[in-house]
């Protein structure tokens, strides 16, 4: 019997930021008890994944106040043992990282007396878009890691910098790109 081996795929030396990405990742399942929290870019992950395991609290167009007032009240009852509170929020108003900071760092206080745990993860990269800029995300993402406490910080955007993305509309991605962004959260549970 000869035996075959099988070479990972060779991509080609990105030429931007948008290099090629790897045809038709598969979703991994996540673990029981992860909540997932966010934007338009959760809606679109969820619609990738097929759900993959998890729990979605997620609409189109949300920021701080949506995710405070409403998303947290939604979600907050269920929070218990072994729960995963996944926090993907930002890229419409990445200027209020402090207050993000803050309410997530209180909250995963609070849900960690109940044996949860809770991760947050970065803004990922924008290209000219009416909503927010590159700038703006940057910010974010270096500034909010050293503001955290009791959070796991999922730094997807410099996966994706360094191995590539597809956006469409210079905000959201294309269906594989978001399949890996939930492989690199699920790994990171």
């Amino acid at each position: 019997l000869s035996e075959t081996k099988i070479e990972p795929p060779v991509l080609a030396p990105a030429q931007t930021a948008q290099a090629a990405v790897p045809v038709a990742p598969v979703a991994t399942v996540a673990p029981a008890g992860v909540i997932m929290v966010g934007d338009s870019r959760c809606v679109q992950m969820q619609a990738a994944v097929g759900g993959g395991g998890c729990s979605w609290i997620c609409e189109n167009s949300k920021e701080y106040t949506w995710f405070s007032e409403v998303a947290i009240p939604k979600f907050d009852p269920y929070v218990g043992y072994g729960t995963k509170v996944v926090i993907n929020m930002g890229v419409n108003d990445p200027e209020h990282y402090r207050q993000y900071a803050e309410l997530i760092n209180a909250k995963a206080a609070e849900w960690s007396l109940r044996g949860a745990t809770t991760y947050l993860v970065s803004v990922n990269p924008v290209w000219e878009n009416p909503y927010t800029d590159q700038a703006d995300v940057d910010t974010f993402n270096a500034n909010v890691p050293g503001m955290l406490s009791g959070v796991t910080w999922i730094d997807t955007s410099s996966w994706l910098n360094a191995n590539g993305y597809r956006l469409v509309d210079g905000l959201h991605y294309d269906a594989p790109t978001y399949v890996n962004i939930f492989n690199l959260i699920m790994g990171s549970l």
